[in-house]
C-alpha cells in the first residue's frame, strides 16, 4: 500500500493500530510507528470513570 503524503517509505509514520477491550470498563490502544528500520509502540490504557 502507498501513501501519498510521505517523502519516502522510510519517513516517520503511524504504521498499525490495535484495539484491545479486555472488559466493559477498560480500553487498550497500541500505537506503531516506524522510521526507516526502527519500529517503537506505545502502549495507552483507559479506564472507565465510575
Amino acid at each position: 500500500m502507498d501513501a501519498a503524503s510521505l517523502a519516502s517509505p522510510a519517513a516517520p509514520h503511524m504504521r498499525r493500530l490495535i484495539l484491545s477491550f479486555p472488559d466493559s470498563s477498560h480500553l487498550v490502544q497500541e500505537w506503531t510507528s516506524t522510521q526507516g528500520a526502527q519500529e517503537h509502540v506505545g502502549r495507552f490504557e483507559f479506564t472507565r470513570k465510575k
